[in-house]
């Protein structure tokens, strides 16, 4: 490329790997010829969990001459974002023995989402993965086939891995999106994809450029969208020529590519409410709630998180349970959902959703956001949210209370564990279409919101509630949930058998 030949070449010495993805470059090069590139000084980092890094610190300058050319440079300052581990951070605070609340597992959600019981996939072009970064490591094959045995599920093992790959590091981020988006997606074809280094855009990058990316990507990773270029260790910024603005515009770009190609991406809204990590105490009055990224980004479907509570209506019909509901999680029976919050969860949690700080709103929920804001709901004031923006989630599905194995029979929660959750339903009706000579589904946002104006009951509303806490803290701010569409759970919970219908009618 012209930008190569101007500076890249004429800088670096030996031992220089360019990759070139047409609108990017991928540059592997030895630490001298870099610092020398950048005028800047690289250093060996150290995660608590042993990850390491190399980035620089004290500044960097891009050359003038290749300056106009480049619209992001990643991988040079920002540290890899690491997911919270819900076990070890957060204390459970409910006794369960003193619980009235049921846990859910495939079958439940089965029941709750009018799936046939023996729902699956039967074509080999369903392909699905789940999305995590280093160093989160893979789940244990013998939790995944224990979860498969004790739930009455089946498991598929990965028939791919991309990326660094390692387990026993006892994850229960990953073996939660594992168990859940097989279990639901039963007999898929399954990857498992690991982003080594990088954030959104080197996700997406690679997604685009990987040929044959499964059809159905699950994401349970986010970071407040005016932080982006913040590590989640030190809070270092990134470099002006790297700032949230030019890397989430990027970043969109390139998840845009990703949709044109027919992939769908879902991804979690996170576990904070709106006001997010970035307001965890409720002290951020001048910016009360923050959008998350990537789920704000327009090009992927965001997924929020509800909670199977007691039910006021009749109990749905059990036969039978399989051995992993017992005394001590019995599974739920009820089907009345309420979104995540602090005082329904088991871990005092609240799901996220609201408005993105950069990407307009989009065409395809312009009245469904419209109306919204026009109800008598939760909203923080005038001025501190960019109500004209693109409205997120845009789905939900229950993440609270969800049993998996992990060195033994625990419970999960999570947008991480609804997000997987929804990716597996996807799979089942990418299935629906591959049998029938169709292409996948692709790219789902327009066809949601297309399919909830034509056919509400696609959807489960969920009309209570609100999204303004974080973890066991309550703040002033956030998004009401109403009738219809709101930033809390998006159009609802999916209703499979009424959703298959819709999609039998598209050519």
């Amino acid at each position: 490329s012209d930008v190569y030949k101007r500076q890249v070449s004429t800088q670096s010495t030996g031992g220089v790997v360019v990759t070139s993805f047409r609108d990017a470059l991928k540059i592997n090069a030895p630490v001298s010829a870099v610092e020398t590139l950048f005028n800047c000084t690289f250093y060996n980092w150290q995660h608590t969990t042993g990850h390491t890094a190399i980035r620089q610190s004290g500044g960097m300058t891009v050359p003038s001459s290749v300056r106009s050319h480049i619209d992001v440079i990643t991988g040079l300052t920002a540290f890899p974002i690491i997911k919270k581990n819900w076990k070890k951070v957060i204390a459970k605070e409910v006794d369960i023995s003193q619980d009235t609340y049921g846990y859910v597992i495939p079958k439940v959600i089965r029941r709750l989402y009018n799936i046939p019981e023996n729902a699956e996939v039967t074509n080999a072009k369903t392909t699905q993965t789940v999305m995590e970064f280093l160093p989160v490591t893979a789940p244990m094959y013998s939790d995944c086939q224990q979860f498969a045995n004790l739930a009455d599920e089946v498991f598929t093992n990965y028939t791919k891995i991309i990326g660094p790959f390692s387990q026993g590091g006892l994850d229960t981020e990953s073996t939660l999106d594992v168990q859940y988006i097989e279990g639901l997606g039963r007999k898929a074809t399954n990857w498992y994809w690991t982003i080594a280094d990088g954030w959104a855009y080197e996700m997406a990058l690679e997604i685009f450029n990987n040929p044959n990316s499964p059809v159905v990507i699950s994401v349970s990773y986010g970071w407040p969208e005016l932080l982006t270029c913040q590590s989640s260790i030190t809070h270092a910024k990134c470099d002006s020529s790297n700032d949230p603005v030019e890397y989430v515009t990027r970043a969109n770009a390139e998840l845009a590519k990703v949709a044109g190609r027919g992939i769908s991406v879902l991804i979690a809204t996170q576990d904070e409410g709106a006001p997010s990590e970035a307001n965890i105490d409720c002290t951020d009055t001048a910016h009360p709630v923050y959008a998350i990224y990537p789920s704000s980004s327009p090009w992927v479907t965001a997924v929020s998180a509800t909670t199977v509570t007691p039910t006021p209506q009749p109990m749905l019909h059990v036969t039978a349970d399989p051995p992993i509901c017992s005394s001590t999680y019995p599974c739920t029976t009820s089907n009345y959902e309420q979104p995540c919050m602090t005082n329904n969860t088991l871990y005092r949690w609240t799901t996220g959703g609201g408005f993105s700080e950069y990407a307009t709103r989009p065409t395809w929920q312009q009245d469904v956001v419209q109306n919204y804001l026009k109800q008598n709901v939760l909203l923080p004031p005038t001025g501190k949210f960019p109500a004209s923006n693109r409205g997120y989630a845009d789905i939900s599905a229950t993440g609270s209370r969800i049993l998996i194995v992990q060195g033994g029979v625990t419970p999960s929660a999570g947008t991480s564990a609804s997000t997987p959750i929804v990716a597996g339903i996807i799979s089942l009706l990418n299935d629906y279409r591959f049998n029938n000579n169709k292409a996948a589904l692709g790219f789902l946002n327009p066809l949601l919101y297309k399919m909830y104006a034509a056919n509400p009951s696609t959807f489960k509303d969920i009309n209570v509630g609100t999204n303004r806490c974080t973890i066991s803290v309550c703040c002033t701010y956030g998004y009401g949930a109403t009738n219809g569409w709101d930033p809390v759970t998006g159009l609802g919970t999916p209703n499979y058998g009424e959703m298959l219908k819709y999609i039998a009618s598209l050519p």
